[in-house]
């Protein structure tokens, strides 16, 4: 049987140091610095709480502006659309208020005198003659479209005449009977309709593929408000746009 060996005081005295070097420090400083990160970690939970209900009020705050925004496009879309159907008929009850209107142009300045309703009357039942006109046309209306020049217009482009007819059936009359070129008193007129100004873009926009239709000698119509009837083929094919027009022309 071995008996353990007593320790030396060196060994006793080395044992003693480690020990309390291993045991936790204490000291005032140092239980100062626990209790300061203590206190610093507390702050900083209380700020991320704060910042999660920050972040949790931005959140449905935007999630509440979305909705709105989304309400709002769908509301301007809608008004838009109602926007554009009252515009066709503001359009639409402009042109009906035009229906007894023609314009005549190449009449030169000041030829009309002082009674423009006078000179158109004669101009009318001159141009056509009394075998087309079996009474002279009765007019509500003449004048000249937009201002004067400051020399009078002589040497510039006549301003174009708007007529009013009494009677839908004599506009329709020299309407049918006025297209081309007509002559009066050596001048060159031409009489059209009287459009609106939004109406009259939208039947430009046909000029292009009219003139392509007319170089292949193909018949066409343009037709009130804005519509090509195109004949083709035995077929008439109508188009709302000049771009599908031209869509199909390409395709002959």
């Amino acid at each position: 049987m071995f008996l353990a060996k007593a320790a030396t005081p060196e060994e006793a005295n080395a044992k003693l140091a480690m020990e309390k070097c291993l045991s936790p420090v204490e000291s005032p400083e140092s239980s100062r610095l626990a209790t300061a990160s203590e206190e610093s970690l507390d702050s900083i939970k209380q700020t991320l709480v704060s910042h999660a209900g920050s972040i949790k009020a931005l959140e449905d705050a935007a999630s509440d502006h979305s909705d709105r925004i989304v309400t709002l496009e769908n509301k301007c879309e809608s008004l838009r659309a109602r926007n554009a159907e009252l515009q066709d008929k503001l359009d639409n009850l402009e042109n009906c208020s035009r229906r007894a209107n023609l314009r005549v142009i190449g009449i030169p300045e000041k030829l009309e005198g002082d009674n423009a309703v006078n000179f158109m009357t004669d101009l009318l039942f001159q141009v056509f003659g009394a075998e087309k006109f079996q009474y002279r046309p009765v007019l509500d209306r003449a004048h000249r479209l937009g201002r004067p020049t400051a020399n009078g217009g002589m040497h510039n482009k006549p301003r174009a005449f708007i007529i009013l007819f009494h009677n839908f059936q004599d506009k329709e009359f020299v309407l049918r009977n006025g297209r081309g070129e007509l002559s009066f008193r050596g001048h060159k007129i031409r009489i059209f309709p009287d459009y609106s100004a939004d109406l009259s873009r939208r039947r430009a926009a046909f000029r292009d593929i009219k003139a392509a239709l007319y170089s292949k000698g193909i018949r066409f119509r343009l037709v009130f408000p804005a519509r090509l009837h195109v004949d083709f083929e035995g077929q008439t094919v109508t188009f709302d746009a000049p771009e599908a027009a031209q869509a199909f022309f390409n395709k002959l």
